[in-house]
């Protein structure tokens, strides 16, 4: 939402958020996903796909022209400022994770996202101030669940000091 909210020119904020109140106070909600019909949540996005592009074109030099225009896309129809045609592979692949952030709010993939690019380009990465690859980051099982399967072996834990 701030990312979003920090670009007052920015059509998504309209878009996905809407505002009411709740014990007396303003706060800000989706409205991305209100949808009559709840089969019609996309599983993938043109968005996505396109960011998908920008960003490899640019990790590979290859079509950085295509990459740019793809992001460019996004930013029009969010009716802020695009990238210039001559915008370095470097700026187009921070503009692209930037716009992924935005795009794909809520969505339930940001660790994965955050994995990811730690994995391509950022080895040293904190989350939350923890090591990208720290065993706690892993999904624990709960206690009563396996207190009902002395069998399982549970998921390492720790290490996110």
């Amino acid at each position: 939402y701030n990312k979003i909210a920090a670009n007052p020119d920015d059509r998504r904020l309209e878009a996905w958020f809407g505002q009411g109140s709740v014990g007396g106070a303003t706060v800000n909600y989706l409205t991305k996903f209100e949808i009559e019909n709840e089969m019609q949540v996309p599983l993938i996005h043109l968005t996505e796909l396109k960011l998908i592009r920008a960003e490899s074109a640019a990790e590979t030099g290859n079509n950085v022209s295509v990459g740019i225009q793809d992001v460019n896309d996004i930013l029009s129809r969010a009716g802020v400022a695009t990238l210039d045609p001559g915008t370095s592979s470097a700026s187009l692949i921070l503009a692209a994770r930037d716009q992924r952030e935005i795009e794909l709010v809520f969505e339930g993939n940001r660790l994965q996202e955050l994995k990811r690019q730690a994995v391509r380009s950022n080895p040293s990465l904190l989350i939350r101030n923890a090591p990208w690859d720290c065993p706690g980051m892993v999904c624990q099982i709960p206690d009563n669940e396996l207190q009902g399967n002395l069998n399982y072996v549970p998921n390492e834990q720790g290490g996110c000091n």
